[in-house]
């Protein structure tokens, strides 16, 4: 089955030159106003690298054209994903988790410049144990005024690139992975997370059962409300080498 949208392709953002080029799993909302608002871990050297940060666009004529980027959250360390969630008016909320990314070199560190790699193991050498694991998790912001100012960074129990959903009863639900206990990734099971303070408290409400052996098989969760107030999930499945895969 083959789906034709409709659809004019353009540039959000563009770098062209050095090193900051990369952009990675982005997130798109509409607020009240029509505003739209892209975002994305931008301004990064490769897949897996330190330096990513949360970076957002906003187009005021439906997405013909998109203002300049900006930086709406930058740690020390690597910030992922990005979720832009629209939450009425010009209120929204944007998710992202963050990572040491020492746990990757000699595995799945991206950089395969010799200088560039040097530069990112110089980087990550100012970096001390506390302040990584003070930072690692799974994190939300939220803005009343389109982005203008912004509540303090709140820590989420769960993880998922396109963050929470605001439910039709004013409830968030959030969908992902838990950050296992040391918040260095992602290994936990897939849960649902509900906040009823408008996002700076969670409480789990329920986990989808996996078996522990193909638990790291299963990422990025997201789901919808259906009419009838039923909880639709989707899970990517990453297949395994042993079934035709490439993990």
């Amino acid at each position: 089955m083959s789906i034709n949208a409709n659809a004019t392709h353009g540039i959000v953002c563009a770098i062209n030159e050095g090193k900051e080029r990369y952009f990675g799993w982005p997130s798109v909302a509409k607020l009240g106003d029509g505003t739209i608002v892209a975002g994305a871990s931008g301004l990064r050297h490769a897949h897996v690298c330190p330096w990513g940060k949360e970076v957002l666009c906003y187009s005021k004529d439906n997405g013909e054209t998109y203002g300049p980027l900006q930086i709406a959250h930058s740690d020390m360390i690597d910030n992922r994903d990005t979720g832009v969630v629209a939450m009425g008016g010009q209120k929204f909320g944007i998710t992202w988790f963050s990572t040491d990314t020492r746990i990757y070199i000699g595995n799945h560190f991206h950089l395969s410049d010799p200088e560039e790699q040097q530069e990112g193991l110089d980087y990550m050498a100012t970096w001390t144990d506390d302040t990584a694991q003070t930072l690692a998790g799974s994190w939300l912001k939220i803005t009343e005024d389109g982005g203008k100012t912004w509540t303090r960074a709140i820590r989420c129990p769960v993880s998922a690139p396109h963050g929470y959903m605001v439910n039709k009863d004013g409830t968030l639900g959030y969908l992902g992975k838990g950050f296992d206990e040391t918040m260095q990734g992602t290994g936990g099971n897939i849960r649902y997370a509900v906040s009823d303070d408008g996002g700076f408290t969670w409480s789990i409400r329920g986990e989808v059962p996996i078996s522990a052996e193909t638990i790291g098989l299963y990422h990025e969760p997201h789901y919808l409300e259906l009419n009838d107030g039923t909880l639709l999930g989707v899970i990517r499945y990453h297949i395994p080498k042993e079934e035709g895969g490439n993990m």
